[in-house]
């Protein structure tokens, strides 16, 4: 077994069964449907995401994973389990805002051509711009992976009135993106009690906790 193939299960098993829930992709499924996987970090789906992608595809679902850099040995992988991979601009960490309208543009423009029937983002830009893009298309099954809201939402970030600024729009953004959202799974309670102190989610939509990425023992 290499390195990439040690990740949990566990994530993928949680997904699962809380989209089949609520009546989104359920475990086994007959009905094939598209599934776009979107990350801020190439490498992260198959350091982090192998299992689940691997999962999806196992289920009989069209898996398609966006992310911004060019990484050969992650396209080879992905390609090896049956996963598309489209490269997206994203600038991970920086403020542009016109990198990050690009960013937004071009997940809506890749959304409306491919129209898939899950999208999947995780971390902070990735879940901002995959869910504006897909709830303004009419995208219903959103599910996100909160594994950090953002280096703003920490101490250290501080509260400075440019801090406080840019927390302020944070928030709004993850708002917009989370709205109507299926499902919003966390994984520490810093990140639950951010977005439940700012409102984020609405209705009776809650987070739901899920204990890590963790490690394959095997």
């Amino acid at each position: 077994m290499n390195l990439v193939e040690k990740v949990s299960r566990t994530e993928a098993e949680h997904f699962a069964d809380r989209s089949a829930k609520h009546g989104g992709m359920a475990r086994p499924s007959r009905q094939k449907r598209v599934i776009a996987v979107v990350a801020s970090l190439t490498a992260s789906l198959v350091i982090f995401r192998l299992e689940l992608l691997k999962r999806l595809v196992a289920a009989g679902h069209d898996v398609i994973a966006f992310a911004p850099e060019h990484d050969p040995r992650v396209e080879q992988e992905l390609a090896r389990i049956g996963v598309r991979f489209i490269q997206i601009p994203m600038a991970r960490t920086g403020l542009n805002p016109l990198k990050d309208l690009r960013t937004l543009w071009t997940l809506r423009r890749h959304f409306a051509r491919l129209q898939p029937d899950i999208v999947l983002p995780y971390t902070m830009k990735p879940i901002i711009y995959a869910g504006i893009a897909a709830r303004t298309l009419g995208i219903k099954e959103r599910c996100f992976l909160v594994t950090g809201l953002g280096h703003i939402f920490s101490e250290a970030a501080g509260a400075s009135l440019k801090a406080r600024a840019i927390r302020y729009l944070c928030v709004r953004l993850y708002r917009s993106a989370l709205r109507g959202a299926r499902v919003v799974f966390v994984y520490n309670d810093a990140d639950d009690d951010d977005i439940r102190r700012y409102r984020m989610l609405q209705g009776d939509l809650s987070p739901t906790m899920i204990s890590g990425s963790g490690v394959d023992l095997d």
